[in-house]
């Protein structure tokens, strides 16, 4: 739901397990690890909106007993549906279950010894068993899967689910087959809404807006029966559940056809080259918090990672770099190559600026960083203000933003300042003042930092100052001068001269969960989000998606009056409206529309900072990328995320 782009529930879960006749949160009370030791996934695609085949393989210590609470339950729904539980044959395997014509029940189970497999396709449940006995190869055989079982040992990390997605089924997904038949499927399913929407208009008591056109929608369409179930077409199913991509067998394709999938094969071979992507990931749990941990091998070279990976290089981040502190809300640091081309053409650009270095940003460490501090005070600002809209704008260089650059030669550092510092002094003269200030921290130590301030009387009052400070290994910088001084107090108790608070010392000590690049956000990070403090996207998207759910139900009130729009909405769509602030979609007797609770209506919206619900619960998110060089043009990618809660 939070990745949903409307504000629209398509109920996936719900519907594959009416599908099934198996809830699994009721089979787990019921049963529990007792009886079904492990539980595997697996299917022909990604498509479970629109209609995928999808299995469930259940190792189980008491088989003959889950096998008892499946047959019952597939032949109760079986019963209320009208059709019969029986027994079908696939190749060798005997399998049970039942279906109907419009596979809204749709449910073949399988065995073999401890093992039991539960699937919507017969196709499906019989080639897995195929697979446990050892006529088909096994996803655990091959090598990419052996690969990732070394990087993420099972039974460690508090493991609950490894995920992998192989070469093989990346190849597949690519072929000709695979790619007509699927844009089959999308036109089939735009014949069979259209056929939904005019069958909903008659029992409505309206007329069709237009007629059904199927002769231009596909070239196997079939007949289109119209029975209770609604429209089905006796090849692509129904608009609940299309036939999965991988029963859709057929030899011909049309020019058009083929010279489209020509025209996408050519796009996806200029961008991917022939490279294939396997992915693997773990997911681990624990009490207060979710990792997942993801791993691509390899990445293409053309893949929008390349900028980031040449930055990177062979770089790498280590706990304690980019000075990691407790007061930061956010804080990323990425590993950087002095010699990635990105940096070469830098400098390029400031030689010519800066004439008289050899290489400008040859004092540069392996990283850098960029963190954003906690503000009180600014945030009550921020929630005073009577238009934030503008805030950002009046208090922009006023955000406790600080930035630490790595140094690994500091006579190039101040050759390269004294270089910039003469370059403005001669663009600008008079416009800004430079001093150095001298400063004792609370643990003692003497620091020295620069002020770039504009001149008092010059007119230059809205230009923003600039500070910085070096000490030995980094160069620190912001637009304020606190968050300069704070940095270098930390500096010096890292390096002996004070004793660091216990909140401090735990955040240094904190690895990064990347190599190549590493982002945290504390829990204050959420109110800055929801003030709009850093950007309204967020909200104004919400606010968006919950306004488009309003027309429909608007449309179905007037044209239904006796009825539940939402619960019409799910009977005729399969889908349900909801609000993705979190609050209610009501009647306004007053403006005669619908309108969310958190947001309005556009005749009359509310203020309203609402952030999407699966960030409530957030108390710390951790990301992290790792790129792994395997040879000259290729890279392997690792991606991880820790959720605390």
């Amino acid at each position: 739901d939070a990745l949903e782009p409307r504000a629209e529930d398509a109920r996936v879960q719900a519907r594959y397990e009416a599908q099934l006749a198996l809830e699994l949160d009721a089979a787990a009370r019921l049963f529990g690890p007792q009886v079904v030791r492990s539980i595997a996934l697996t299917g022909g695609d990604p498509y479970l909106r629109t209609g995928s085949d999808l299995a469930l393989v259940f190792e189980c210590a008491e088989p003959d007993a889950f096998e008892a609470f499946l047959f019952a339950r597939i032949d109760a729904r079986a019963r209320a549906r009208g059709v019969t539980f029986g027994e079908r044959s696939v190749g060798a395997v005997s399998l049970r279950g039942a279906a109907d014509a419009a596979r809204d029940l749709s449910s073949w189970v399988a065995r073999d010894g401890n093992v039991i497999v539960v699937s919507n396709s017969a196709r499906l449940a019989a080639r897995l068993i195929e697979v446990k006995r050892g006529a088909e190869p096994a996803l655990a055989a091959l090598p990419e899967y052996r690969h990732f079982r070394v990087r993420y040992p099972r039974g460690t990390a508090d493991e609950v689910a490894f995920i992998v997605l192989s070469d093989g089924a990346i190849r597949r997904w690519c072929g000709p087959r695979w790619r007509i038949a699927s844009a089959r499927r999308v036109r089939a399913g735009g014949v069979l809404a259209e056929a939904a929407a005019a069958l909903a208009a008659q029992r409505l008591g309206l007329e069709p807006s237009s007629a059904l056109n199927l002769a231009a929608a596909i070239p196997d369409f079939g007949a289109l029966a119209i029975d209770d179930a609604g429209p089905r077409s006796e090849r692509y199913g129904t608009a609940r559940f299309l036939t999965p991509i991988a029963e859709l067998d057929f030899a011909y394709v049309t020019p058009e056809e083929r010279d489209g999938y020509e025209a996408w094969r050519w796009s996806y071979e200029r961008q991917w080259s022939t490279v294939f992507d396997p992915i693997a990931a773990q997911l681990s749990l624990s009490d207060d918090r979710m990792t997942v941990d993801l791993s691509v091998l390899p990445i293409a070279v053309r893949s929008d990672y390349r900028e980031v990976v040449d930055i990177a290089g062979a770089a790498r981040i280590a706990a304690g770099d980019g000075d990691p502190h407790a007061t930061a809300l956010a804080h990323a640091v990425l590993a950087l190559d002095r010699d990635a081309a990105f940096i070469r053409q830098l400098e390029g650009i400031l030689g010519s600026v800066v004439p008289g270095l050899e290489r400008p940003l040859g004092w540069i460490g392996d990283h850098a960083a960029v963190w954003l501090d906690a503000d009180a005070a600014l945030m009550d600002a921020a929630r005073e203000s009577e238009d934030r809209d503008t805030f950002l704008e009046e208090h922009g260089f006023e955000l406790p933003v600080g930035v630490l650059v790595a140094v690994r030669d500091p006579l190039r550092l101040a050759a390269f300042l004294g270089a910039v510092k003469a370059l403005i002094e001669a663009a600008a003269p008079g416009v800004m003042r430079w001093e150095t200030r001298e400063v004792t921290t609370p643990s003692g130590a003497q620091r020295s930092y620069v002020a770039i301030e504009p001149q008092e009387g010059g007119g230059w009052d809205e230009t923003p100052s600039l500070y910085y400070g070096i000490v030995p290994g980094r160069f620190i910088g912001s637009l304020r001068e606190d968050v300069v001084l704070q940095a270098l107090e930390r500096a010096a108790v890292s390096r002996g001269a004070g004793e660091a608070s216990e909140a401090d010392v735990t955040e240094a000590a904190r690895p990064w969960l990347g190599e190549s690049l590493g982002v945290r956000f504390e829990e204050g990070f959420k109110d800055i989000l929801a003030l709009g403090l850093i950007e309204h996207e967020v909200s104004a998207a919400l606010r968006r998606r919950a306004f488009g759910a309003l027309p429909i139900l608007n449309e179905l009130r007037q044209v239904a009056p006796d009825e539940d729009p939402v619960a019409l909405q799910v009977q005729l769509f399969g889908t349900t409206v909801r609000c993705p602030g979190g609050g209610e979609l009501v009647w306004n007797a007053d403006l005669g529309t619908y309108e969310s609770t958190v947001f309005g209506c556009p005749a009359r919206p509310l203020a309203a900072d609402a952030l999407p619900a699966a960030l409530s619960a957030v108390r710390r998110l951790s990301l992290g990328l790792t790129f792994d060089r395997l040879d000259e043009r290729t890279h392997g990618l690792r991606a991880r995320a820790e959720v605390v809660r």
